[in-house]
C-alpha cells in the first residue's frame, strides 16, 4: 500500500508543475514601457524663472542613473558645476551660481536612462525654461555617421561663436550646448538662441566633455551655424574623420637606389593635404633648389610615407622642405644624403585597374601605377597588347602619363558585353637606368557588363548651397546583397547611370574641392565639410528598364 500511495503523490506533483509550465508568468505581464517625466520643477516651458536656484525632474518609476559620462547635460553650461542628485524616481540639480539674466536653459538627460527593467523613455528628457519674458525657439537637428554605419552615443557639442579665439586651443574651451546621438545617429537641439555658432560632433572619451582634437574623431557639418539665418539647419548630414593636430615632422628621408626620395612622416597625415602641396616640396643640395617632379602617395586616405621624384640630383648632404600647410610651419628635414646610385633595381607594378570586377562601362581606362618613372620612350607597340578574349583580336590604344609613376591607357572601341586581356612583354616595360620589369609575359584580364543585365536610375541632383552652384556631385550606388559599389561624378542636374539588376542605397556628395573623394572638413584651419546626401529610400534596379523619379536634393 505504501508504495503505491508513493507513486500516486509523485504523479500528481507532475500535474503541477505541467500544469505551472503551461500558465502565465507570476507578477503580471513583462514591462516593457520606459519611464516616464510625472514633474518638473519649474514646468517646461516657463518663462520669467529670474530666481531658480534648484531644478527637479520625478519620474514615473524607479530609475537607474546613466553610469557612462555625464549624466546630465546643462545648456548654457553653467560657470561652476551644479550638485546633481539622483533619488529613486527623481532628479535635482542645484545650481551654485545664480543664472544668467534672458537666457533660456535646456535640461537633458542622455539615452541611458534606464528603469529597472533596462527600459528606456520613448522620447529623450529635458526641460526647458527661460530666466527672461522670452523662451528661445532655434533649432540645430542632423545625423552622425561613421562610414555607412549611424555613429550612436557621440557627443554633438555646440560653441557660441563669440567665444572662439583662433589663438586658444579648443580643447582648452567647454561647449556651450552639449547632446549625444542617439541609436540612429540623430542628434537635435532646440530652444537656441539665435545667432553664430561652431558645431562638432566627437567621440568622447572619459567624463570630461571638452572636445580634444588630437586623440578623438570628430565630424564638422558643411556650413555655418547660424540660428535664425537663412540656411537650414534641421537635416545636417555629418561624418566622422580625423586630423592630426600634432606638429607632423619628416621622421625619415633617404634616397633609394631607384633615385626616388622617400619619405615617411611622423604620423598619418591626410592624403588631400599631400596631393594639394606636390609643387611646394623642394630639396636643397649644394644651393640649389630642385622642385619634385612627381609624387607618389599611398591609395590609402591616410597616408604614412610617400615617393617623390626630383629627376638628376646633385651629390651631398641636403634639405628637405615641404609647405605642407599653409597654416604651419614648412616641413624641413636637414640630413638627406644624395649618394652616388647605381640602379639596378627591377620596377615594380605596384596597382593595375581594372580589377577582376566587371566594369560597368565600355568608356573605361586602365592604369598602372609603378614603383618608379618609366622610360615612355622605350614603349613600342609590341610591349602592351589589349586583346579580346573571344577571338584575340588586337585592340587600338593609347597612352598618356598623368605623372612619372603613372600610366594611362585607353581604348575607344571597347564593347559592352566584352571580354579583353592585356597582355605585357616585361622586357619592353624599363625604368630610367634600363632596368627592365621582368623577363616572361604578364596578363591583366577584364570584362563589361552585357547590356540586358544592366538596368537604369534615372532622376535629377539639385544642389541649395549657392557657394556651391559650380561645385560637381559624386553619387556612389551600394548594392544591398554583395556591397559592391558604383561610382557616378557629374554636373548638378539630371543624371541615369547603369546598374546591374538588385536593390541600392544611395549616397553622394558637393565635390567642391573636384577631387571626387567626400571630404569630411578640417578642425585646424577650421574648413566645412562637404555637403553630403544619403537617400531615405532603397531603389531597386531591374535588368532592361528604367527606374525613374529618384530625384536627389543636397539641402
Amino acid at each position: 500500500m505504501e508504495p503505491r500511495r508513493k507513486a500516486i503523490a509523485i504523479l500528481s506533483l507532475m500535474i503541477v508543475v505541467g500544469c505551472a509550465d503551461t500558465g502565465p508568468p507570476p507578477g503580471g505581464p513583462e514591462d516593457k514601457a520606459g519611464p516616464t517625466v510625472l514633474l518638473t520643477q519649474p514646468a517646461n516651458g516657463a518663462v520669467s524663472q529670474t530666481d531658480v536656484k534648484t531644478v527637479r525632474i520625478e519620474f514615473s518609476e524607479r530609475v537607474t542613473m546613466p553610469g557612462q559620462g555625464s549624466s546630465v547635460f546643462i545648456s548654457p553650461r553653467p560657470t561652476r558645476p551644479p550638485k546633481i542628485s539622483w533619488g529613486a524616481k527623481s532628479l535635482t540639480i542645484q545650481f551654485a551660481d545664480t543664472l544668467a539674466a534672458n537666457r533660456t536653459y535646456v535640461i537633458s538627460v542622455p539615452g541611458l536612462l534606464t528603469d529597472l527593467h533596462g527600459n528606456r523613455p520613448d522620447t529623450s528628457v529635458s526641460l526647458a525654461f527661460s530666466t527672461g519674458p522670452i523662451l528661445d525657439s532655434g533649432k540645430i537637428a542632423g545625423v552622425v555617421m561613421a562610414g555607412d554605419k549611424a555613429a550612436s552615443g557621440v557627443t554633438v557639442a555646440l560653441y557660441e561663436s563669440a567665444g572662439i579665439n583662433p589663438s586658444v586651443p579648443i580643447d582648452s574651451i567647454y561647449p556651450d550646448y552639449l547632446t549625444l546621438t542617439g541609436s540612429n545617429g540623430e542628434f537635435q537641439f532646440r530652444n537656441l538662441p539665435d545667432g553664430r555658432f561652431r558645431l562638432i560632433a566627437y567621440q568622447k572619451s572619459g567624463r570630461d566633455d571638452r572636445f580634444k582634437p588630437t586623440r578623438q574623431k570628430f565630424a564638422v557639418p558643411d556650413r555655418d551655424i547660424d540660428v535664425g539665418g537663412a540656411l537650414s539647419l534641421d537635416h545636417l548630414n555629418m561624418t566622422l574623420t580625423s586630423q592630426d593636430t600634432n606638429q607632423v615632422k619628416i621622421s625619415s628621408a633617404a634616397f633609394t637606389p631607384d633615385g626616388i626620395v622617400q619619405l615617411r612622416f611622423s604620423s598619418p597625415v591626410s592624403r588631400r593635404w599631400v596631393d594639394s602641396s606636390t609643387s611646394s616640396l623642394l630639396v636643397s643640395v649644394g644651393g640649389t633648389d630642385i622642385r619634385a617632379l612627381a609624387v607618389i602617395p599611398s591609395d590609402s586616405d591616410l597616408v604614412n610615407s610617400v615617393q617623390a621624384y626630383f629627376g638628376r640630383l646633385p651629390q651631398g648632404v641636403g634639405s628637405i622642405t615641404w609647405q605642407f600647410d599653409s597654416s604651419r610651419p614648412a616641413l624641413v628635414f636637414d640630413s638627406l644624403k644624395v649618394s652616388p646610385v647605381a640602379d639596378t633595381g627591377r620596377p615594380v607594378i605596384l596597382a593595375f585597374f581594372p580589377s577582376a570586377d566587371p566594369l560597368l562601362t565600355a568608356d573605361t581606362a586602365l592604369h598602372f601605377r609603378f614603383s618608379e618613372p618609366i622610360d615612355t620612350s622605350l614603349l613600342a607597340d609590341s610591349v602592351l597588347v589589349l586583346k579580346t578574349l573571344k577571338d584575340s583580336a588586337v585592340v587600338k590604344v593609347s597612352r598618356s602619363m598623368p605623372n612619372l609613376f603613372e600610366l594611362v591607357l585607353r581604348a575607344d572601341s571597347l564593347k559592352v558585353g566584352g571580354g579583353y586581356q592585356l597582355v605585357i612583354d616585361e622586357d619592353g616595360v624599363k625604368d630610367l637606368a634600363g632596368n627592365a620589369l621582368g623577363d616572361s609575359l604578364r596578363s591583366y584580364a577584364f570584362s563589361i557588363l552585357p547590356p540586358d543585365s544592366l538596368g537604369w536610375i534615372t532622376g535629377s541632383a539639385q544642389v541649395f548651397l549657392k557657394s556651391d552652384s559650380l561645385a560637381g556631385i559624386g553619387l556612389t550606388f551600394r548594392h544591398l546583397l554583395t556591397g559592391r559599389k558604383f561610382h557616378w561624378h557629374g554636373k548638378r542636374g539630371a543624371f541615369q547611370v547603369p546598374l546591374p539588376g538588385g536593390k541600392y542605397v544611395i549616397t553622394g556628395f558637393v565635390d567642391r574641392n573636384a577631387n571626387r573623394r567626400f571630404d569630411g572638413g578640417a578642425i585646424f584651419p577650421y574648413t566645412p565639410a562637404e555637403t553630403q546626401l544619403r537617400y531615405i529610400d532603397t531603389v531597386a534596379v531591374r535588368a532592361r528598364f528604367e527606374t525613374a523619379g529618384v530625384d536627389l536634393e543636397f539641402k
